[in-house]
């Protein structure tokens, strides 16, 4: 059975140490979180109302690529990891807590309103798709390798999509 994986928005709330192992292999220590929050109407703010923190470990060119990305703390990033758990033994009690073993950290662009102090948010770090309509129903600049995409018939009914009209919906 494989690891579970994690593929998440987070913000870093740490800034990333850098090291070598006595074997000498490159490692990138960071801790991520996320809090799920809603908005309160009766005091117009929005509030926490769950956490999560991870600290997560990349090796060697993963590591490497999250320096030459000069992530750092506040940063919102885009990362994806297998959920780990570590254990280790301090004072004969065993010690454990899950982490997770980074394979991709991409930050977010700030946006233009955020750049510019209107408030504002993060930008997802995909490339940008136009959709325009494409005969039946799909839209130019879906990729090719995308499962749901079947291109469709107009002529016949089909839409394409994955929803071929025998849902029972």
């Amino acid at each position: 059975m494989a690891l579970p994986t994690i593929s998440h928005p987070f913000g870093v709330v740490a800034d990333p140490e850098f090291g070598t192992t006595q074997n000498g292999k490159n490692y990138c220590r960071i801790r991520f979180g996320s809090s799920a929050r809603k908005f309160n109407q009766e005091s117009n703010q929005w509030e926490t109302t769950a956490s999560f923190y991870v600290a997560g470990t990349a090796w060697e060119q993963d590591a490497e690529r999250i320096r030459n990305a000069g992530i750092k703390q506040g940063d919102q990033v885009y990362v994806e990891g297998q959920l780990v758990t570590e254990s280790w033994e301090k004072d004969g009690q065993k010690q454990s807590k899950t982490a997770l073993r980074v394979k991709t950290v991409r930050r977010f662009e700030k946006s233009q309103n955020a750049q510019q102090g209107n408030g504002g948010g993060f930008q997802a770090p995909q490339q940008q798709v136009t959709p325009q309509p494409n005969g039946g129903g799909s839209w130019a600049g879906t990729p090719a390798q995308d499962p749901w995409s079947t291109g469709g018939n107009p002529a016949q009914g089909n839409g394409g999509g994955w929803d071929q009209g025998t849902a029972p919906f």
